[in-house]
């Protein structure tokens, strides 16, 4: 992934084109290998990525970043776009029923953080790592949510002088 994301990001600032991120943690994925094994969450990671191949363009890349986390490069993408793509898989996310060829019908929501170059990082590792934080953002503030880096800069930013009083 970290070569792909290198190759885009050259990419992008050659055709100064914006490219974002989106980085997907499954909320509680450990209760789905604790309750139904192992083989059965493997299985759920596997309809997970189909899905999110299923819903990009074919220019994107879907990754499995480790564990229960996926990452999606998203070129020529800008971050409102972005965003709105993340809400969407999110809510595709949610209303699907997992392993229902075994009759299980499972269901899971996911977070998600949303970075942008250049709008949010001025290199490959700030971008991951902005995505990152905003995935884990989405987490502390009640999962199953999409959080951008923007309201992440903007909730880390001081206050100016004048309205500190």
């Amino acid at each position: 992934m970290r070569n792909n994301c290198t190759i885009e990001l050259s990419r992008s600032i050659r055709k100064k084109s914006p490219l974002s991120l989106l980085f997907i943690d499954l909320d509680h994925f450990k209760q789905v290998n604790d309750t139904y094994g192992h083989l059965c969450g493997s299985r759920v990671l596997k309809e997970v990525a189909h899905l999110l191949r299923g819903s990009v363009r074919a220019t994107d890349l879907v990754a499995r970043y480790g564990g229960d986390e996926f990452v999606i490069l998203l070129p020529d993408t800008d971050s409102g776009t972005a965003f709105r793509l993340a809400e969407r898989l999110r809510e595709t996310l949610a209303s699907y029923a997992f392993l229902q060829e075994i009759n299980l019908a499972l269901t899971l929501t996911a977070s998600f953080g949303v970075a942008t170059f250049p709008e949010h990082a001025a290199s490959k590792d700030e971008l991951i790592l902005w995505a990152d934080r905003a995935m884990y953002r989405a987490k502390g503030i009640r999962r199953n949510l999409v959080y951008s880096a923007t309201d992440l800069a903007a909730e880390e930013m001081p206050l100016p002088e004048q309205e500190k009083s």
